[in-house]
């Protein structure tokens, strides 16, 4: 049968046309194209060769290849998150912190002498007793006695409270003044005023409490 014929004859068993119609006659050349099993071994010596295996496999990775580039071209950009511009902040000022010294009774300072002539020997000393101290200022004697006009006495606890007392005229041996004071210590200054002199500062020390 020539190739037009075997075209012709595929062409109207594929459209199904029976052969008991009329219209096509059966042979060993049609019972061959329509025979199941001819196509089966057909597609098996064509289609299955290792070469056409290899073609459908690259064929089959080109194909998911081509999806995947798809999705990701069409695939929305990711928008980044805003950054927050840090806003700077102004300086901040802070305020001097001024520390205040407590109170104290101070250091002891210099001292002057009194002339010869108007010279005064003094005694300080405390009681001893914690439960009522007190801490006495005394004049022993002197050349002065009838010449200074005034004793002033100061005392200065170790908290920065201070008091005085004044011993005036007429002086004499054994007279003296006395201070509530600390059972620690405390600061005892003698001022004198004198001729010629004025007032000065005569004794200055820190007195322990014994």
């Amino acid at each position: 049968m020539e190739a037009g014929s075997r075209r012709g004859l595929r062409d109207y068993l594929i459209a199904g046309v029976p052969f008991h119609r009329g219209l096509v006659k059966p042979g060993p050349n049609i019972e061959k194209w329509y025979n199941a099993d001819y196509y089966a071994n057909f597609y098996k010596r064509v289609y299955q060769t290792p070469v056409m295996k290899k073609i459908s496999l690259i064929f089959i990775f080109s194909v998911v290849i081509l999806l995947l580039v798809f999705a990701g071209c069409t695939q929305a950009p990711v928008t980044p998150p805003a950054t927050a511009t840090p806003t700077p902040s102004a300086p901040s000022t802070t305020a001097p912190v001024t520390t205040t010294e407590p109170a104290t009774m101070g250091t002891p300072g210099p001292t002057q002498t009194l002339p010869p002539e108007y010279s005064l020997t003094f005694q300080v000393q405390t009681n001893g007793r914690t439960t009522d101290p007190l801490t006495y200022v005394g004049i022993n004697g002197g050349n002065g006695m009838n010449f200074v006009s005034d004793v002033e006495a100061i005392l200065t606890k170790p908290d920065g409270t201070s008091q005085s007392q004044i011993m005036s005229q007429p002086h004499y041996s054994g007279q003296n003044v006395s201070f509530p004071c600390s059972t620690w210590q405390n600061r005892v200054q003698i001022w004198t005023t004198a001729p010629d002199v004025g007032k000065i500062k005569v004794y200055d020390e820190v007195v322990p409490f014994k």
